[in-house]
This record gives C-alpha cells, structure tokens and sequence, in this order.
C-alpha cells in the first residue's frame, strides 16, 4: 500500500491500481501454485541416479515436497564436486575449488561473479574462515582473466599505491567497478 497514495486520490485511481496490482499478484501466485507439480517432476528428471540417492539420503528429504524445498537440498547435496562426507575433506576440496576459481578467457564478468559467489558460499559452508571483505575482494580480482582485466589490475594496485579516496574493499564494489569499466580498443588508425 506504500506505493499507492491512497490518501490523496480524489478520482479513486490509485486505489484502482492497487486494486489491479493484487489481482495480478494474486494470479501468479495461484499459477505458481499450478505449476508446483510440473517444476517438481523436472527438476527430479534432471538428476542423476546418483544425486537422487545422495538428495534422498539428505536430512530434509522428507520435507521436499514444494520445488523450493527440493532446489534447496539439491544445492546443499552439490555445493561441492565429492561424495565424500568427511568433514576435513569437504574443507580441503572446497579450499581447493576457491583456490581455483578464476575468470576464463572468454568468460563474462556476470558469469565469473556468479561462479566466485559459488566457491566462496561453499568455502564457507563447509566451515572453512572466510577471509575479510576486503581479502575476498582481492581474490576476486586477481583472478580475473589478464587479457582483459591486466590493466584494469594496474590501475587499481596504483591507485591503492596513491592512497586514492575510493576503496574497493568489499566483492560487490569491486565487481561493480569491474563490470562498468569502459575499456578502449584501438582500431586501425589508433583511434
């Protein structure tokens, strides 16, 4: 109701348009709710025998009912690459796969971040230490891909070398900055 001005509107239109508004959230919820079977089934038809079992042998299995449910311990049963459920191992691969994340040469920058956030919730989930913001941020960066980024890596050492003002100590400022860097390519004629 904070977006309407119900208080102030003379003619009842806004109260039309919030009146319109549940309508539509009402409809989509109730096609939500249709479509629960359907979503069930096929995110059941995409896992393996073996992640069936490993999701089946999972402590929430009973309550997975509800699509959401299951895509939850789905994700949970396979934020790592082992069947292992030895705690020091889950911590040493999920070091392993932090350690090794980096941006391909032909990844996008959205697609890396995405798969860095991966690594480090999994890093974290196993019980691993995270590092500080400001170290993950780091991280990050430097694994990004040198074709593309190697400049932009300069110009952010030097920067913190200068005491600039902007501090990228945080993942998301720094994926921000990232992913709205103009880069200038030459042409032909150098322009």
């Amino acid at each position: 109701m904070a977006l309407y001005d119900l208080t102030n509107d003379p003619f009842d239109a806004e109260k039309g348009r919030w009146r319109e508004a549940h309508k539509r959230r009402d409809k989509e919820i109730d096609g939500m709710r249709d479509n629960r079977t359907s979503i069930y089934a096929y995110l059941i038809s995409k896992l393996s025998k073996e992640s069936q079992d490993e999701i089946q042998g999972h402590a929430d299995w009973e309550n997975t009912r509800d699509p959401l449910k299951l895509w939850i311990v789905i994700k949970k049963c396979h934020q790592i690459l082992t069947t292992s459920k030895v705690t020091a191992i889950l911590k040493k691969i999920a070091r392993e796969e932090y350690a090794a994340c980096k941006q391909g040469p032909f990844q996008h920058i959205m697609d890396y971040k995405r798969q860095f956030d991966v690594k480090l919730d999994a890093l974290i989930v196993c019980g691993n230490s995270a590092a500080s913001d400001a170290d993950i941020a780091m991280d990050f960066m430097y694994r990004l891909d040198n074709s593309c980024y190697a400049e932009f890596k300069a110009e952010v050492v030097n920067d913190m070398q200068k005491g600039s003002s902007m501090t990228l100590d945080d993942l998301n400022k720094m994926y921000v900055v990232t992913s709205r860097r103009v880069v200038v390519k030459a042409g032909k004629d150098r322009g």
